[in-house]
């Protein structure tokens, strides 16, 4: 499948679903799950280390920040990234709702992550209705 490139200054260029994958702000998305999969392995297999788990979590939504300055600096949105980034976003804010679920042994953080979870569902359906898939 192919697109077309949104600048203004290369109209004509085409750019293939494979050109997508590897633009900036997703590459700064797959680095943002990498490190929200490190922070929650690390909250839950090494509860000791929660500075540094932290620091990863934390890390993962300053990325957020410059994933977007990066997707309209280089001209580089797409619907795959909005999608990467909303899903990135629920699924660290689930699992760390999950690990508090644990921590705590509360039933008030299950209803938070099924909260979560339903918020997730009908942004999905919203995403959706607005991209077409």
């Amino acid at each position: 499948r192919q697109y077309r490139q949104p600048s203004t200054t290369m109209a004509n260029d085409m750019i293939t679903a494979d050109d997508v994958l590897v633009y900036i702000p997703n590459i700064i998305g797959y680095l943002r799950v990498a490190l929200t999969l490190v922070s929650i392995t690390l909250m839950i297999c090494f509860p000791e280390r929660w500075d540094v788990a932290i620091i990863f979590y934390v890390a993962s939504f300053v990325g957020d920040l410059f994933d977007g300055m990066a997707a309209r600096k280089f001209n580089q949105c797409s619907t795959f990234g909005g999608l990467l980034d909303m899903v990135t976003d629920r699924c660290s804010t689930a699992g760390l709702l999950c690990v508090l679920s644990r921590e705590y042994s509360n039933e008030s953080a299950l209803a938070l992550v099924s909260c979560q979870f339903a918020a997730f569902v009908l942004s999905l359906d919203g995403f959706e209705v607005c991209y077409q898939f």
